[in-house]
């Protein structure tokens, strides 16, 4: 067996998370290392069923052999015998002293001319999600390069079984060739023992050596370490001699340097200079409309799936906004309208019983529901309107659309960052919308821009989490895995176990969601500049 480093096509998904996690895998304490994230492993899981699968009912030639060398001879023998289809075989060349080695879940026999005779083959790659991405893209070039070296032809086009099982085909140009072929060099260099520039960013977070990651920059008060900024602009940095947060704190925010915008340069240094003194720094007095009818919104989607699956409120604790969630709501549009003033119960609550409790742990789920409650100290209402399967996201639009016919005449809709912004307007083409769709989208207002432009926090990232779990505004979540990945893995769990307590973590953490942009907002209205 060689001991030469051996490229694969998974580490091109590993340096796109993280460029140190190759690193890490190679070269530090496997003691120190993290656990996978729960969706990557159900990822896998998910990939692994949806393989199987596809290829049930297909004819093929399978490699079973383990062991790399008996593979490749397998492998290559079926090639060499001119066999229609391969299943799970092993392709493998050197090139410049690195092994690249492979395993594409089908290799297709294809007319034309190779090593073998008037065939070739090309790689085709089963996948459980709707497009190819990046990576995706990558990996098949990858098996392209050595098929070319096995069989003495490039193929022309390679392909994907997505999770519908429509084949998507890729052209295979000099293009996608050279990107394949510069991450493959970046990826190489640290095979061969050089340990890659520090970076901290949201990838990390997926991969299990993200703790080390943060403890690398955090050692040396590494540049990584401030929020947002792009890979080749901290190369201009770097190049330049700042290499540390101090020595970007040191500089002048209104003159910038290296070519880097002004509106750019004056962020990255004044976000330093938050990290450096770990305190806020404010840029303005927070701008925010206000009502008397305020209301917090977050959408869950799992991107997976394509589907977005609960649209989750909290409607503060205002006597005259507890609007009654239309989840009887058969009615049309218009009829929905004209009923507007005998479903608003103003004060107070809704009168119907069975909308009003969230009863999640006796069985009683609901597609959408509403729940009381006093959380943080905080009197509010929680609604919700959920998708229990994914073929159910156009009756949660639905049930959503007559409900806001209910809300009372000056609410405003308070958000973080632009996704809710972005999936209303998607919905709205995938299955229509209603004037008081266009109204209530007029009244979003995203919090995540208020802070951009009138608060640095000296953080490393700025989600909602990262900012209501800070010293500043101090909110804590009820589940300590609660985040956007791990609500994509609960729901995937949800929708193979049909596990109550799942759905009711789910529901749990989308109305933490909501309530921390809440707290946001007091913290915003309520803070000092």
């Amino acid at each position: 067996m060689s001991n030469k480093p051996v490229i694969t096509p998974h580490l091109f998904v590993e340096y796109s998370l993280c460029p140190a996690w190759i690193w890490h895998d190679l070269f530090t304490d496997p003691s120190l290392k993290g656990e996978i994230p729960e969706l990557a492993l159900k990822l896998m899981e998910k990939g692994v069923i949806h393989e199987e699968d596809y290829v049930k009912d297909l004819v093929f030639d399978e490699v079973k052999e383990i062991d790399p060398a008996k593979a490749l001879a397998k492998t290559l023998e079926l090639m060499k015998s001119g066999s229609e289809l391969i299943y799970q075989g092993e392709i493998e060349t050197e090139i410049d002293g690195f092994i690249w080695r492979g395993r594409p879940d089908l290799l297709q026999k294809i007319p034309g001319e190779s090593k073998f005779g008037n065939w070739f083959y090309i790689p085709v790659d089963i996948k459980s999600s709707n497009e190819m991405n990046p990576d995706h893209k990558f990996q098949l070039a990858f098996y392209a390069e050595v098929l070319e070296k096995i069989q003495g032809h490039l193929p022309h086009q390679v392909a994907i079984i997505n999770k519908e099982k429509q084949r998507k085909v890729l052209p295979i140009d000099s293009e996608l060739m050279e990107k394949m072929h510069a991450r493959a060099n970046q990826i190489l260099t640290i095979l061969a023992g050089q340990k890659p520039t520090l970076h901290y960013r949201g990838g990390c977070k997926q991969s299990p050596w993200g703790q080390m990651c943060l403890q690398d920059c955090e050692a040396v008060n590494d540049a990584a370490l401030v929020y947002n900024v792009r890979e080749s602009t901290l190369d201009k940095l770097r190049e330049a001699g700042f290499e540390t947060v101090t020595e970007l704190a040191g500089l002048d925010p209104d003159k910038p340097q290296y070519k880097i915008s002004a509106d750019t340069w004056k962020r990255i240094v004044l976000q330093a200079q938050s990290l450096q003194k770990n305190d806020l720094i404010w840029l303005g007095e927070p701008n925010i409309p206000t009502t008397n009818y305020p209301i917090y919104f977050d959408i869950e989607g799992d991107p997976l799936l394509g589907v977005d699956y609960l649209f989750g409120f909290w409607i503060g604790n205002n006597p005259d906004c507890h609007p009654q969630p239309a989840c009887e709501a058969q009615q049309d549009w218009g009829s929905r309208q004209e009923q507007k003033q005998k479903d608003i119960n103003l004060p107070g609550f809704p009168n119907n019983s069975d909308l009003s409790e969230r009863n999640i742990g006796s069985g009683m789920t609901k597609e959408c529901g509403q729940n009381d409650t006093k959380t943080m100290g905080q009197k509010g209402q929680f609604v919700y309107f959920l998708a229990k399967q994914p073929e159910d996201e156009k009756q949660m639009w639905q049930k959503f659309l007559a409900w806001l016919p209910t809300l009372p005449e000056n609410y405003l809709v308070y958000h973080y960052a632009p996704y809710e912004k972005i999936h209303l307007d998607l919905l709205e083409k995938k299955y229509g919308g209603s004037p008081e769709l266009n109204k209530f989208r007029s009244k979003l207002i995203d919090l995540f821009e208020v802070v951009k432009n009138s608060v640095i926090f000296p953080l490393y990232f700025y989600s909602i989490k990262d900012l209501a779990k800070s010293r500043f505004v101090n909110y804590k979540w009820r589940h300590q895995k609660a985040g956007g990945a791990q609500s994509i893995f609960w729901y995937e769990k949800w929708l193979e176990t049909g596990d109550e307590k799942v759905l009711q973590d789910i529901l749990d953490y989308n109305e933490d969601d909501v309530i921390a942009t809440e707290h946001l907002l007091n913290w915003l209205q309520k803070s000092d500049v």
